[in-house]
């Protein structure tokens, strides 16, 4: 391994006061230390800057920025690529932890292989108030490739796996010289961003291990139940289109892995909407919501394809997929919706 490459860690900044220090130690505190540590505080409203402004201050290497009006997950990590200067970048979110010592076999494998991004298998999930934390996977190890276009196409789009962006290195010239940074205003914007980079990259490499750990709050709503997140949720699917015809898939392989996405989107989608976590509506009323979300041609269409069923790390979630497919296909959308409601409440865990 050449010597010691600056390695600069992204953290976006929002109403995590009672979190963001922890994270932050648990990058200090790497066994490898050509750091930096960029923190963006996104206008937010609770004590986070004053705590970001003491770190800055006490430590060299722990660079403070700021926006005065809240923008965005995607907007706080551009402005902090566009301060970087790091030959490797990581992104971590300012709840989230480092786990020991993964900076520096991360920086080994990038530097041995010669590749543009390192893609762990795993993660650590930590549930708040529950002091057991659970072990997961990305995606399995059989699938990876460490062709990028194969790994985007078979891995992220046809099995939606591997959709964040979060303690995942990446090569910062890549970045730049492709001109990459997040999409404002859309969900999901780690899935769009990754897409990109692995159109333009060369080579990626896989972790066996997890990077980091996950805290799951009470009060952190990750999916929206909205139209915003249907109008994301298509944008996504167009997104993927266009990646497969660009980078040369023919029209068979087209069709079966945008559905695959779609469909498997669509259904952890109605999963979130018919839980009992979205107390907003009654049963029917959201119901009804989802029969005109699955009556739309498009949603039709990629049901009456042959999917692939998705990955699930717990052969649980994968039967509630294959019935819910099942139900969609069969346009009993009541009854998917019941299992939607059931699966909802094993998948808490």
């Amino acid at each position: 391994m050449k010597d010691n490459p600056l390695v600069s860690v992204i953290i976006p900044v929002y109403n995590t006061e009672k979190y963001v220090r922890e994270t932050v130690f648990s990058v200090l505190n790497q066994s490898y230390k050509p750091l930096e540590v960029l923190l963006i505080v996104d206008a937010s409203p609770d004590g986070s800057f004053n705590i970001c402004r003491s770190l800055a201050d006490g430590y060299d290497n722990v660079f403070l920025y700021s926006h005065e009006k809240n923008r965005g997950l995607s907007a706080a990590r551009n402005t902090g690529l566009i301060h970087t200067t790091g030959e490797y970048v990581l992104f971590l979110d300012s709840d989230d932890t480092l786990l020991k010592n993964v900076i520096s076999d991360m920086v080994e494998i990038m530097e041995n292989s010669n590749s543009d991004a390192v893609y762990p298998k795993k993660y650590v999930r930590v549930y708040q108030n529950d002091s057991e934390p659970v072990i997961k996977s990305y995606f399995d190890e059989k699938d990876f490739s460490e062709v990028p276009v194969r790994f985007a196409a078979d891995i992220m789009i046809e099995k939606c796996c591997a959709w964040g962006a979060t303690a995942f290195l990446y090569r910062r010239e890549t970045l730049e010289k492709n001109n990459l940074t997040f999409t404002d205003g859309i969900t999901a914007e780690d899935i769009v961003f990754n897409l990109a980079f692995l159109k333009c990259a060369g080579k990626i490499a896989f972790y066996n291990g997890a990077t980091e750990c996950k805290l799951k709050r009470k009060n952190s709503i990750t999916v929206s139940y909205n139209q915003d997140f249907k109008d994301n949720l298509f944008f996504i699917y167009d997104t993927a289109i266009k990646f497969l015809i660009e980078t040369g898939h023919n029209q068979a392989d087209v069709r079966k892995k945008s559905s695959s996405l779609l469909s498997r989107s669509i259904a952890v989608y109605i999963t979130n909407i018919m839980s009992d976590m979205n107390p907003s509506e009654g049963f029917f009323a959201k119901s009804s919501e989802v029969k005109k979300l699955l009556s739309e041609e498009v949603v039709k269409k990629a049901f009456s394809s042959k999917l692939s069923v998705p990955y699930f790390e717990k052969k649980t979630y994968r039967m509630f997929f294959v019935i819910m497919y099942s139900l969609i296909k069969m346009r009993l959308y009541t009854a998917a919706c019941f299992v939607a409601r059931v699966a909802s409440k094993r998948r808490r865990r």
